[in-house]
């Protein structure tokens, strides 16, 4: 075994420890998946330093991909998405980089690892690959609509105080938007609607426990839907991004004078048919992100399927009046 092989299993304890303590740091995790699903992750790392270091003993990074595709495969359908497989990797990258002497080998197999998560190519792959722009748009489209989600009616000591909460709640934002974004492109890639329709119920339900807005994730789902623009063709057949009608706003593709940009056809509204306050535009910049019509209408359709699922499970919680009773226990 070479010298940095040696160093990693002298420390492989204290590395997957790390890795699993920062990832329970966020109360998802704890609540999603309780403490059966921490000391399983516990015990993955391990698995994870193990495939590394026959990795690195065969001088291979192969090795290594392999292994995360088939872990991908295999967690996917229990429950957990793509980029919670990529976190726990970058965060045992972090903690072998601050630990380990001379760690370059491990943080490139480690690297290629994460590439491997990627998807072949098809709507899923574009879907990951848009994912920081699309997340960075919603966020700032539902901040325009719902202000109040970020800056919650709680006493700060100084107005720096209270922008450094405003300013973490968008963090926090940001991140369920991404969690939403690969369970998309997970259902996309495995062909099963119920991998992102079921995340969005239990992010409901957890928000719910929260004392989060009422229907956040609907909001945040047709927002997703809205960011995600159509790249149409021109008249003189070049590809430029049009946006999606956001639908419910005022909203509508830019336009640019002179030029034979041709708008995308009106679709049916995603919201629900219940009277609602009117919504205040979103900024005019930047643009919805460009995507396919394959992508579009693919996760278009899952999103119909998961906000459908919303619907019912409000339907089905609703109280003799109408109102949903309090929500009590947790869901693992």
């Amino acid at each position: 075994m070479s010298g940095l092989g040696e160093r990693l299993q002298a420390k492989a304890a204290l590395l997957g420890e790390r890795a699993t303590r920062e990832m329970y740091e966020d109360p998802f995790w704890q609540a999603r998946f309780g403490a059966r699903g921490r000391e399983q992750a516990e015990k993955d790392s391990q698995f994870h330093l193990s495939y590394l270091l026959q990795a690195l003993a065969a001088q291979d990074p192969a090795v290594f991909e392999n292994y995360a595709r088939w872990l991908q495969t295999l967690l996917v359908s229990r429950g957990m998405c793509s980029r919670h497989i990529d976190e726990n990797f970058a965060r045992l990258a972090q903690a072998i980089e601050d630990e380990i002497e001379g760690p370059e080998a491990a943080l490139e197999v480690l690297r290629a690892g994460r590439e491997a998560l990627l998807y072949p190519e098809g709507p899923a792959r574009e879907l990951q690959r848009l994912a920081e722009p699309l997340a960075d748009r919603t966020l700032e489209v539902v901040t325009s609509r719902q202000p109040s989600w970020f800056s919650l009616v709680v006493t700060h000591a100084s107005m720096a105080a209270f922008e450094s909460a405003a300013q973490a709640e968008q963090t926090r934002f940001r991140r369920d938007v991404l969690d939403h974004i690969a369970y998309l492109a997970d259902a996309l890639h495995a062909g099963r609607a119920e991998l992102f329709a079921d995340h969005a119920v239990w992010m409901q339900d957890f928000q719910s426990r929260r004392q989060a807005p009422p229907r956040r994730v609907e909001e945040t789902l047709l927002a997703l839907d809205e960011c995600l623009g159509l790249t149409a063709p021109s008249a003189e057949g070049e590809t430029n991004p049009t946006p999606r009608a956001a639908r419910g706003t005022s909203i509508a593709p830019a336009k640019t004078a002179g030029s034979g940009s041709v708008p995308p056809p009106a679709r049916a509204s995603l919201r629900p048919a219940r009277k609602r306050p009117s919504l205040s535009p979103p900024p005019d910049a930047p643009v919805p992100v460009p995507a396919t019509a394959e992508l579009c209408a693919a996760s278009r359709q899952l999103i119909e399927r998961a906000l459908e699922r919303l619907a019912q499970q409000r339907a089905s919680s609703a109280g003799p009046s109408g109102a949903p009773p309090a929500v009590g226990g947790q869901q693992q």
